[in-house]
């Protein structure tokens, strides 16, 4: 009853219907019109941490609601306070975060995939395979040069300026990473 109270509410323009969707969630979580109303009303308040909030527990209720909210979120990094949210949030690791990254490493703009690779880079939270993703995005995109940048940041022991092959000699083992030997 509380959730169809907020939706109407919502619908109405009702100033109080803020307040009937905090109690709707309170009342109802599962409800995912009610969550998808919270998480429009945050975007609207410019409430970017709630927002998030909003579509972590839709995604985690629905999981298959990343078909339509991924290339939504994506768009939606442009906005830095967004971005920010949303990378703090991938650094809980919810369990829709690795299917919204190989999202973003294949489908998201060039753009949008260094802005939420890079804010999880800040926070030292990417994966070896996050960094393989982001690394083939790249260079797929033709941007060697942030890709390279990028690599050699992953390394221990930069190579040598002039070294013409990155483990050469097969120093290392190959890390199937970036600008080192791959295995094909």
């Amino acid at each position: 009853a509380f959730g169809i109270l907020a939706l109407v509410g919502v619908g109405r323009g009702h100033r109080n219907a803020g307040q009937l969707l905090d109690i709707a969630a309170q009342r109802a979580p599962r409800n995912i019109d009610v969550r998808t109303q919270a998480m429009i009303a945050a975007l609207t308040d410019k409430a970017m941490p709630e927002a998030v909030d909003e579509l972590d527990a839709i995604l985690r209720l629905s999981p298959r609601r990343g078909a339509i909210l991924y290339p939504a979120m994506a768009q939606q990094t442009l906005d830095p306070a967004f971005n920010d949210a949303l990378v703090g949030k991938l650094v809980e690791s919810p369990r829709w975060a690795p299917a919204f990254l190989a999202y973003v490493s294949t489908k998201a703009t060039p753009e949008a995939v260094n802005r939420i690779y890079g804010g999880l880079q800040k926070q030292g939270a990417l994966s070896e395979q996050d960094i393989r993703l982001w690394l083939d995005r790249q260079m797929r995109e033709g941007q060697w040069a942030a890709a390279y940048d990028q690599w050699l940041a992953t390394l221990e022991t930069p190579p040598a300026e002039d070294a013409l092959v990155y483990n050469g000699g097969f120093e290392q083992d190959s890390a199937d990473l970036g600008f080192d030997w791959r295995r094909i």
